[in-house]
């Protein structure tokens, strides 16, 4: 029998395609629990391998932390001694953090950390903020309390807010914000009418406006979470009514479903600049049982991240993923010996190219030997 090189190609191509979708494999590993915390959770992650999230102590008060890829971590300073609680979300690769923390008078405001301090952003009118993303140049973006009802903004420490408004700044009831920021100016978040479906938007910068990029209808409801570079935008989005699943979002008012693992809802959480998305998906399973698990996109595909850890690890489950660097690495939350912890996955590095020239060798010694 003759093993042609069409067919070897068509099987390399296959096996190589495989093992980017379904057969990476991830150690991972618990972060400290910090400053007597009973709970923690990993929010995002930088090129450098820097988490940060937060920890959660017996009273269910929050505060931002840091932590190493080791899983070694500290809390980071807060904006009042009188009401200490914070939460951080995301680092770009200098280190500056973004994220919320109590003021003296228990309002809760954006926060920027940098070099070991912290700084109130404030709000542009009302009580309450929140920046959620800072892309490498230091641009904040978030939501803030406006008048009337809330918008979306920018914020740098040289030129403080930049508003860009809802999809209807004369109504009080409006509301807006932003969840991303790339290095290129794209900004995506979610704006919407109090009491209506959330509706996934986008803005660019300088353009001092929202633009809604989920598909018309009433019940029509999605977000924008996250986008890379290259400009794609994911998040979440229902086909008109009843659950929203993970979603890659066109801008223009189409999305592509990403699935939800069997259950009944899920959300894209992030992606990175090669494209792969983690997210987590909860609801009912087939069966009526509730269920809570985190997945990695990659190729078409959707993939339980607890089935790409070695059994004996010590995690029963992974019930969110919340954000992925360049490396691939992973962070989110899910239960470690019982305890709600958050956790760091980093990719085992695969031996493709020597499992690719064995097969090759296999393949042409049997040829030899036809």
């Amino acid at each position: 029998m003759r093993l042609s090189i069409t067919y070897l190609a068509t099987v390399v191509a296959i096996l190589a395609t495989s093992t980017v979708a379904f057969a990476q494999q991830y150690t991972i590993t618990p972060l400290d629990h910090l400053g007597g915390a009973t709970e923690s959770r990993a929010m995002g992650i930088n090129n450098l391998g820097q988490i940060v999230g937060f920890t959660v102590d017996a009273g269910g008060n929050s505060h931002a932390a840091t932590w190493q890829s080791s899983g070694n971590g500290q809390l980071l300073p807060v904006l009042s001694q009188t009401n200490p609680i914070s939460e951080a979300y995301r680092i770009n690769n200098t280190g500056q953090i973004v994220g919320k923390a109590r003021t003296d008078s228990n309002a809760s405001h954006a926060a920027y950390w940098s070099g070991g301090t912290v700084t109130d952003i404030g709000v542009i009118g009302g009580a309450t903020s929140f920046a959620n993303d800072i892309n490498e140049a230091g641009v904040v973006a978030g939501s803030s309390d406006a008048a009337p009802g809330s918008v979306a903004f920018t914020w740098t420490p040289a030129g403080g807010f930049v508003n860009y408004g809802n999809f209807n700044p004369a109504d009080a009831q409006q509301r807006a914000g932003f969840n991303g920021i790339n290095d290129n100016g794209a900004l995506v978040g979610t704006a919407y009418r109090l009491f209506s479906p959330f509706k996934a938007m986008k803005a660019t910068a300088g353009n001092l406006s929202v633009t809604n990029i989920s598909p018309p209808g009433q019940f029509s409801t999605g977000m924008a979470l996250a986008v890379n570079d290259a400009g794609t935008i994911v998040g979440f989005q229902n086909p008109g009514s009843g659950g929203a699943h993970a979603a890659i979002f066109d801008g223009n008012g189409g999305f592509q479903d990403l699935g939800a693992l069997g259950l009944t809802d899920s959300q894209a959480s992030d992606i990175n600049q090669a494209g792969l998305i983690v997210g987590h998906a909860f609801g009912e399973d087939s069966t009526g049982t509730f269920a809570a698990k985190s997945f990695v996109y990659a190729n078409g595909a959707m993939t339980d991240l607890l089935t790409l850890v070695a059994p004996g690890s010590g995690w029963t489950e992974l019930f969110q993923a919340n954000g992925v660097n360049d490396l691939g690495q992973i962070v989110g939350a899910g239960v470690f010996n019982g305890e709600i912890r958050g956790y760091v996955m980093t990719p085992v590095p695969e031996p493709a190219g020597v499992a690719l020239a064995g097969l090759a060798s296999i393949a042409m010694l049997r040829r030899r030997r036809a």
